[in-house]
């Protein structure tokens, strides 16, 4: 399977954040969906990358992974 640059897909998204006139400029920020921290740009180890079918980018924490869906 090929190696996923976490990073440069995170800049990706954070730049079509920007771009999106719809988008509040204090709700451009992408949060983890379980715990609902911010995630930066410079602390992306252990933050993986989820691609829906509905072509969603998800940005979640590597330990939150086991959590997502439960209550």
């Amino acid at each position: 399977m090929a190696e996923i640059n976490v990073k440069r897909l995170f800049k990706n998204k954070l730049r079509r954040l920007s771009n999106d006139w719809t988008v509040r400029t204090e709700d451009q920020k992408i949060c983890c969906p379980v715990c609902g921290e911010e995630l930066k740009e410079d602390h992306l180890d252990g933050v993986e990358y989820v691609k829906t079918k509905r072509q969603t980018e998800i940005f979640i924490h590597t330990e939150c992974v086991g959590k997502w869906g439960k209550c």
